[in-house]
């Protein structure tokens, strides 16, 4: 049966997060500005989602909680984007209580997990052409991607 990797990153904090879709002083470029690790990142993360390794990305809020659910190809795909990023910075100089997790995931977990992020309140930052559907936007219009219709 395939495998997939999923990352998942929470944090809460007071009603701080309820507005982070639309609130640009709440997105995490705000919140921490070394220029080197957001260039970095943005160059290790559009390699991910332009190979296709990168399954899906979104940004969820529920209630005062953001959650970012990224699903990887595989294992292997998450360690290549580690590898391009300094996640010291990140998680060291994040300011507010989070949680990560990792780990393997089945083709059933996948998708019970993909119908319950679309039916969220939700950005879908990425989603791999075998994951779109007809009318999703995708993109963050808070950010320099395009978001498209599907």
């Amino acid at each position: 049966m395939k495998e997939y990797w999923l990352t998942t990153f929470e944090t809460e904090h007071g009603d701080f997060f309820e507005d982070y879709l639309t609130n640009r002083s709440k997105r995490f470029q705000s919140l921490l500005t070394d220029k080197q690790f957001w260039e970095d990142y943005g160059r290790a993360y559009k390699h991910a989602r332009d190979t296709g390794k990168l399954i899906i990305r979104a940004k969820v809020i529920e209630g005062n909680k953001f959650t970012l659910y990224q699903i990887w190809e595989s294992e292997k795909d998450r360690r290549e984007f580690d590898s391009k990023v300094d996640e010291n910075y990140f998680l060291d100089n994040f300011k507010y209580p989070f949680t990560r997790n990792e780990s393997s995931i089945t083709t059933k977990e996948k998708d019970e997990l993909w119908n319950k992020i679309k039916n969220s309140k939700v950005i879908l930052q990425a989603v791999r052409e075998d994951h779109q559907e007809p009318g999703m936007f995708v993109g963050d219009p808070m950010k320099n991607d395009p978001v498209i219709k599907v």
